[in-house]
């Protein structure tokens, strides 16, 4: 696979940031796209209940064409009730991602929402860098979020064709992004669980990748 990973640093060691640094990571990764870089996605484990930020909200709708995938939160929020930023954006490059545990079931920190959060990704017990070099188990939508943008990066170094803008749509998500059906109706807008294994590659034909691909 021809994937890289570049990061940009925007939360403090007590995972405190503001909107403008949020912001200028989004402007980091649009100006690389210009450069040539293959941006497909970036990955945002970060959100908070309240107002939307203009701001962001700006700095997400100019890159269309870099796929954002946000957490759905850790406050067992319904999403549809609720303002939280930046997952409740409605943009068409945004997916919005709540939390699976190991049974399919939705834990009772995640967010979740029928209008505004669109999939579920394993969040419990994740093996996560910790401080001091050190790895450990995690739960939450942070973890969940990665799942879902590594998938996308993977789709395109494969040569997957898809677009942005499609996920409003079952059957199109469903063509892109490998999915099973979640244990909890109701509570997504596509009512799925990320599943890696069912990888659209795995029935094409062996081939070298065509793409070089990067997520921030």
């Amino acid at each position: 696979w021809r994937v890289k990973l570049i990061a940009c640093k925007m939360l403090d060691a007590a995972n405190g940031g503001s909107v403008d640094q949020a912001v200028e990571c989004l402007d980091y990764a649009k100006a690389l796209k210009a450069r040539g870089v293959n941006i497909v996605a970036t990955n945002n484990s970060y959100g908070e209940v309240g107002a939307a930020p203009v701001a962001l909200g700006e700095a997400i709708a100019a890159q269309p064409d870099i796929l954002f995938v946000s957490s759905a939160g850790n406050f067992g929020l319904n999403n549809d009730l609720n303002d939280y930023f930046p997952g409740n954006f409605a943009l068409p490059n945004v997916l919005s991602v709540a939390a699976t545990d190991s049974l399919d079931e939705r834990p009772d920190f995640s967010g979740f929402g029928r209008r505004t959060v669109h999939l579920g990704a394993p969040g419990v017990g994740i093996y996560s860098t910790l401080p001091n070099n050190d790895i450990g188990l995690l739960d939450g939508t942070s973890q969940s979020t990665p799942h879902v943008t590594g998938v996308a990066a993977l789709l395109k170094a494969h040569g997957v064709a898809w677009c942005l803008g499609l996920h409003a749509r079952m059957p199109a998500i469903d063509a892109q992004l490998p999915m099973q059906r979640a244990q909890w109706p109701g509570d997504l807008v596509q009512q799925v669980r990320l599943n890696q294994y069912r990888k659209p590659w795995a029935r094409s034909a062996k081939r070298t990748p065509e793409w070089r691909v990067t997520v921030v």
